[in-house]
């Protein structure tokens, strides 16, 4: 078989295609951005809006996992709605189990380890036959901030600051450069929108962005109108 079609299979060049192509299908998706500062992690993302006889609010790129937990993504919109479903259960069933909420790294641990039962030959086991077109951000709140950014390899990593999708590069520089843990949750948000403002093509709007700030008393998805205050900010 064709080592670019298998997905259980190294080509002779000692690379995983199929793993290679889903991770850039994620790559070429809106752009997210998570900062964690001292008090708390903040999440803004783009919402790519294709028509204006659109509902803004049927485009959703920010997800409760837990009341302590977020989830946040760049890529296909339909894997992440199975994604973001698992991961739900998984904290419930943690909850029911230990009587105690799931650590955030534990999330990130869990999507991990479903990320590679692409190739598992037990369908109960995947929920995917290919590996997810998504690159996922896990933010949270356990006794400190924490941050995780996770991509279609299974592979996970914790983080001060992390962008994902199609600008991710120029974010990334950019926040290399201007990164301030004692910064205010507000100050980071307003940051954190203005630097979304500069890499995206269209002007942003208290519609097509999402703005997720997770604090020691849990997680906040941000209306329209509270974007919209930080936005004339």
């Amino acid at each position: 078989m064709d080592s670019g079609r298998n997905v259980n299979a190294y080509g002779t060049d000692g690379r995983i295609h199929q793993l290679e192509y889903a991770m850039k299908a994620a790559s070429l998706g809106t752009t997210t951005i998570g900062v964690k500062v001292d008090t708390g992690v903040v999440v803004v993302s783009e919402k790519k809006i294709v028509t204006g006889l659109q509902i803004p609010e049927s485009v959703k790129k920010h997800h409760l996992v837990y009341e302590h937990c977020g989830f946040a993504f760049s890529g296909l919109s339909g894997d992440a709605r199975t994604i973001i479903s698992k991961a739900r259960d998984n904290a419930i069933n943690h909850k029911f189990i230990y009587n105690e909420k799931i650590p955030v790294e534990g999330v990130a641990q869990f999507l991990s380890s479903i990320a590679l039962n692409f190739s598992s030959d037990n369908s109960a086991n995947k929920i995917f036959s290919r590996p997810f077109g998504i690159s996922i951000l896990v933010p949270g709140y356990d006794a400190e901030p924490r941050l995780f950014s996770l991509d279609a390899s299974g592979s996970y990593r914790d983080y001060k600051a992390k962008a994902i999708g199609s600008a991710a590069e120029a974010v990334t520089t950019e926040l290399e450069n201007t990164y301030n843990k004692e910064k205010s949750i507000e100050e980071t948000i307003c940051s954190t929108l203005l630097l979304l403002k500069s890499v995206m093509k269209d002007p942003i709007n208290k519609y097509n962005c999402e703005v997720m700030v997770c604090r020691k008393e849990g997680v906040e998805l941000l209306d329209t109108e509270r974007i919209e205050e930080y936005l004339n900010k």
